[in-house]
């Protein structure tokens, strides 16, 4: 069964391909480099676990330091009478996450008591295909799909996967190109860690391609 989804995946990602190369007569590549800050939905906790019982109790807290940064290659292909236009990026990164939590009414450290805060680190590796529109001139907008696989590193240590929706408006300077762009994640146990049994992870990101 593995190996058969293994083909298919593999099958599914050559058709891909194919149909990118088949209408592009221009291949650009190079390297990308970005940053983001990060939204956390859906945050559940473990039924009367540690954090259960501080906000039963009228405590309160959440995470912070959610943003990240990636590194990576980005694959372009085009066709200059069409304004459509095909993206392919690898991406590496890495996003450290710190929660807290506090017992009473107010955040102020004079009237409350603050618990240890921990920490989640979440290292990552991406695929995003795009399709994409030229609006005008250089501005472009479009939408892809990012599958990701993460190494989540807190009290737990393991592997997770997510996959994201990702609509992005851009602007190209020649080779130079820079994009604002929503990670939208789609399944809700990322986050399944420590004191939590669930959590997604969305985030908003700038990026600048340099083509080589």
């Amino acid at each position: 069964m593995k190996s058969f989804v293994n083909k298919l995946v593999g099958a599914l990602f050559l058709t891909i391909a194919s149909v990118f190369v088949s209408n592009s007569q221009e291949i650009n590549h190079g390297l990308v480099l970005g940053g983001g800050f990060g939204f956390i939905n859906g945050l559940k906790y473990d039924v009367n676990g540690r954090i259960d019982n501080i906000i039963k109790e009228g405590g309160n807290g959440g995470f912070s330091r959610k943003g990240g940064i990636f590194v990576g290659y980005k694959l372009r292909m085009s066709h200059p009478q069409n304004a459509f236009f095909y993206d392919l990026d690898l991406l590496v990164g890495g996003r450290l996450m710190k929660y807290s939590y506090y017992l009473g009414k107010s955040p102020s450290p004079s009237t409350n008591q603050f618990l240890p805060s921990e920490q989640v680190a979440l290292y990552s590796l991406s695929i995003n295909p795009s399709i994409n529109y030229r609006l005008w001139r250089g501005l472009y907008a479009g939408a892809g799909i990012s599958p990701t696989l993460y190494y989540r590193r807190a009290k737990d240590d393991r592997w997770v996967f997510d996959t994201s929706i990702t609509p992005r408006l851009g602007y190209t300077f020649g080779k130079i190109d820079v994009a604002l762009s929503y990670r939208w994640g789609l399944l809700n146990k990322l986050l399944d860690v420590d004191d939590f049994s669930g959590g997604r992870l969305s985030s908003l990101d700038a990026q600048l391609f340099i083509s080589f």
